[in-house]
């Protein structure tokens, strides 16, 4: 039976006041770094969890959010996700409502369960103002 994961509305907006983790010398991107799990919660009591201010709510069982980070107008987000055909689609519904905040979304895609254990993620999809989606399969 798959799990159902639930972000938290605060944990997507409060990702974009600039904190930025540790460097980590196996991560894929190069050194970029990578924040530490955002916190799982229980569904809410009414209307389910948003992520920031979408109109769709967080609410799947088809992917989960690992980790997220920002720096320098750049922000991270690193995903689990059960249907690696759904990239693209998936990164559109975490990059839109970012996209006001930040000058670059990149978007790493891990196959389900390759998320943790130094497994290299199989896509990235990349969001900037200029070029759009631009997504890479490193597979």
């Amino acid at each position: 039976m798959a799990k159902t994961r639930v972000l938290a509305v605060a944990v997507l907006v409060g990702a974009t006041s600039g904190a930025c983790a540790p460097a980590n010398d196996d991560d894929p991107r190069g050194g970029a770094g990578s924040a530490s799990p955002p916190p799982q919660t229980g569904p809410p009591a009414s209307g389910g969890a948003r992520f920031a201010g979408a109109d769709r709510p967080l609410v799947n069982e088809d992917w989960e959010v690992l980790r997220m980070a920002t720096a320098h107008g750049v922000m991270t987000i690193e995903i689990e996700l059960g249907d690696l055909e759904r990239s693209l689609e998936v990164a559109r519904t975490l990059v839109e409502p970012l996209t006001a905040e930040y000058a670059e979304v990149l978007v790493y895609v891990y196959a389900a369960g390759q998320g943790t254990g130094g497994h290299p993620p199989a896509k990235r999809v990349q969001w900037t103002g200029r070029d759009g989606y631009v997504e890479i399969d490193y597979d």
